[in-house]
């Protein structure tokens, strides 16, 4: 719930999907619903073993991941 006096700071950029392929998907979303800040995060492993071959892909895909997640939200007071 956002605090009496304050407002939500919505950033364009707090929206995001990763999918470097079929197997990987990670996207996080907010909204704000009356005085409630809904932020949700949806991860998605295609598979619990990956080649070695795949190991590039997967470490970008989490370190994306990690960039992401760091993002703050903002309140502003009214």
């Amino acid at each position: 719930e956002v605090p009496d006096g304050y407002e939500v700071i919505q950033s364009e950029d707090f929206e995001q999907t990763i999918n470097p392929n079929d197997q990987l998907v990670y996207a996080q979303r907010q909204k704000l619903s009356e005085n409630n800040l809904i932020i949700s995060y949806e991860f998605y492993l295609g598979k619990a073993v990956f080649e070695a071959k795949d190991y590039k892909v997967l470490k970008d895909f989490f370190e994306a991941i990690q960039k992401q997640v760091a993002k703050q939200v903002t309140l502003k007071k009214k």
